[in-house]
């Protein structure tokens, strides 16, 4: 799905948050999201791009293949509990999300 303007209020009402700037900036483009270090919002962004975007349907048994950091472990076993939380409340709203499999 292509995330216009008129996508991110109803992304913002699924998650019940406000998106910063640089988040919806991010999901506009593609390209690297660098809006600043820790906690800046960056594995939301992230998350709401891949859960709204096209392809094969994502393997959930190997969450390393597609997490933000793909090559720490425990994070990404963390990532795949996050990932799916945002993935269900877009889902829930009405959103096109990209398949899972389990």
């Amino acid at each position: 799905m292509k995330i216009t303007e008129e996508t991110i209020p109803l992304i913002e009402k699924a998650l019940d948050i406000k998106l910063y700037p640089g988040q919806t900036e991010y999901l506009f483009h593609d390209g690297p999201y660098w809006f600043g270090g820790r906690q800046s919002g960056k594995t939301l962004a992230y998350s709401v791009k891949l859960a709204l975007s096209e392809g094969e349907p994502l393997n959930m048994e190997e969450p390393i293949n597609f997490c933000d950091s793909p090559h720490i472990i425990k994070y990404s076993l963390w990532f795949r509990s996050f990932f799916l939380q945002i993935w269900q409340q877009l889902k829930a709203s009405g959103l096109p999300v990209r398949g899972l499999i389990f």
